[in-house]
């Protein structure tokens, strides 16, 4: 009987390592598929990563700060985008992203919304590139003020593309200003180390 229990729990041990090495094959990026899984903004079956350019969102976790989320692309809504979705994939040339900002990037109110600011640059196949930005969020108001944002070229650690909008709106107040500002910088040391580690 021992000898059975041991032979069973050999078996199942060999079944969990082939499963986990079938799934590392599967999904080399990891066990399991992205989700939500990246936006396709172009026609036609998925292409190659060296003939297209991804572009993600970057979020963080700072008190009363909101972080960058996509809503349009080109000037067009980008139809049938996910809640959560950071990361799009478009053919190379010069595209426009409109972003919205909420706590942690994740989507405030709807997404028929205007973007609070648009990022235009041009993008190369084979590349990655990352929009790092922030908007600031007033004690007891929702809509997040002075967005600014900036995109990045994974590879290379270089700003490609920069954008703010009213960097000192009427309502806020100095100390607030310095506050962002302060956040901002240390969020730009964070890239610069993340970047230099990749």
């Amino acid at each position: 009987m021992k000898r059975f229990g041991h032979n069973l729990a050999l078996k199942s041990l060999a079944l969990t390592l082939l499963a986990l090495t079938a799934g590392c094959s599967l999904f080399p990026d990891g066990l399991f598929p992205k989700f939500p899984p990246p936006y396709q903004a172009y026609p036609g079956e998925p292409r190659p990563t060296n003939e297209i350019a991804i572009v993600q969102t970057v979020g963080g976790t700072a008190s009363r700060l909101a972080y960058p989320f996509f809503l349009s692309l080109d000037g067009e809504r980008l139809q049938g985008l996910l809640d959560g979705t950071d990361e799009i994939h478009v053919l190379p040339g010069r595209h426009a992203f409109g972003l919205g900002f909420g706590p942690n990037g994740v989507v405030l109110g709807n997404r028929d919304q205007t973007p609070l600011l648009t990022l235009s640059f041009e993008a190369a196949a084979g590349r990655t590139y990352r929009i790092k930005g922030s908007a600031f969020i007033s004690k007891g108001q929702s809509t997040p003020k002075r967005p600014s944002a900036h995109v990045i070229d994974k590879a290379s650690g270089e700003r490609v593309a920069s954008e703010i909008v009213d960097p000192l709106e009427s309502d806020g107040n100095a100390a607030d200003a310095e506050e962002t500002d302060s956040e901002e910088t240390d969020s730009d040391e964070t890239d610069a180390e993340e970047t230099d580690s990749e």
